[in-house]
């Protein structure tokens, strides 16, 4: 939680929820404990999305609805689409409680990651389906690829007051983690992995950080 000069009348609070306890919810008061610690009894859990929801194939065989992997253990043919229901059941949840009624224009929210974390994931503004990733992907791990950016700003996206607001009446709003690799993935530095998620969320008046919260993930299996 934080507090600016600017906003002296407001407090900015930066809340990231993950199931850290592991119950099948994420509750604002009970995830908050040790959420940006992961060990063998709390810590949020996200699924690495292989399995066959969207029905893609390659030569008429069947291939997972994130990623494939070419005879080299290469990662190609990424979809970072949602593509129906089914699969949106394979995204994990990942809630930004409210930081304010209305997010004034001088202050920006933020997400952000290292760049191994984030080219090991997808995360979507929402769950559900038809929904195309807003950040995350393989990026330069492939040769030609753009390296993923390690922040991305959703300020629209988590203020009540904009038009683009995708969060609930209470101010929460839901985005969404998928995996594309399982920890140390094969021998190749392509796939490197350590099965660890750190994500960051940051409220910032210039570049002056005023409120922050950190949530760790892990891939399973891992």
């Amino acid at each position: 939680m934080g507090r600016s000069s600017r906003f002296q009348f407001n407090v900015l609070k930066a809340d990231l929820d993950v199931d850290t306890n592991r119950d099948g919810t994420v509750d604002n008061m009970a995830d908050d404990i040790n959420e940006h610690i992961w060990n063998t009894s709390s810590g949020a859990i996200f699924s690495v999305n292989y399995d066959r929801d969207g029905m893609r194939t390659v030569g008429d065989i069947p291939i997972g609805d994130a990623i494939h992997f070419d005879d080299t253990g290469a990662p190609v043919l990424e979809d970072k689409r949602i593509d129906n229901s089914d699969d949106a059941r394979d995204i994990t949840p990942l809630v930004i409680r409210k930081i304010m009624d209305s997010i004034p224009a001088s202050a920006h929210v933020f997400e952000a990651a290292s760049l191994e974390d984030i080219q090991s994931i997808h995360v979507f503004k929402r769950i559900q389906a038809g929904e195309t990733s807003i950040w995350g992907g393989v990026g330069n791990r492939v040769e030609g690829g753009a390296a993923e950016p390690l922040e991305i700003e959703i300020t629209d996206w988590v203020n009540p007051a904009s038009s683009n607001y995708q969060g609930d009446i209470s101010g929460a709003t839901t985005f969404g983690i998928e995996g594309l690799f399982f920890r140390s993935l094969g021998l190749s530095p392509v796939n490197q992995f350590d099965g660890v998620v750190n994500l960051t969320l940051e409220v910032r008046e210039g570049e002056v950080v005023i409120a922050s919260d950190v949530v760790e993930f892990k891939v399973a299996p891992g």
